[in-house]
């Protein structure tokens, strides 16, 4: 999480995702910047102040199943920070390579972008915020007309209602693989 982040992007994914009733329950590690105004807390986008357990480093402390990339108005200045960008990179890469998955909501699909590790990918974004932010990343397969795609282990959505429905998606997904 990063200031800004619109706060749903965050909280309806972690809804679903650490609710038993979906069969989903992870636990839930909130992570921000290192360089946060007042340690251990990020602002959302209605300035509601969100406590964080780690901070975005490399190496990270534990292996995570699932890296939630939320999007919002405050990830903008993160595209212009190559150490921040480096760590996020990383830690996706770690992600992918235990085999978990990577799920971005609205613009946080443009964060993971600006990582490189879209390229050659399809992925998808917030819709009022495509034409302004993709062409910054042309090598992306970037879908304007798609609420949400899956290009392997990287889940983008275009807001949080398509990435909702997505999660409850790959939820079931998850609880019918332990029952084959």
């Amino acid at each position: 999480m990063f200031d800004g982040f619109e706060t749903l992007d965050v909280y309806g994914p972690l809804g679903l995702l650490v609710s038993p009733a979906l069969g989903c329950q992870y636990k839930a590690v909130l992570i921000g910047p290192t360089n946060s105004k007042t340690p251990n807390t990020v602002l959302t986008s209605s300035q509601l102040p969100t406590l964080t357990s780690h901070t975005l480093q490399w190496p990270q402390p534990e292996k995570f199943d699932i890296l939630l990339i939320p999007g919002g108005l405050g990830n903008r200045p993160l595209l212009k920070q190559p150490e921040y960008l480096d760590r996020l990179k990383k830690n996706a890469e770690a992600v992918i390579a235990s085999g978990g998955t990577i799920l971005c909501v609205c613009t946080g699909s443009i964060l993971l972008a600006a990582t490189g590790m879209l390229d050659g990918k399809q992925a998808t974004t917030n819709k009022k915020a495509f034409n302004g932010l993709t062409p910054n990343y042309p090598n992306v397969k970037w879908k304007r007309q798609a609420r949400w795609v899956v290009d392997g282990q990287i889940i983008t959505s275009s807001g949080i209602t398509a990435g909702m429905v997505e999660i409850c998606r790959y939820c079931t997904e998850i609880r019918m693989r332990r029952y084959i």
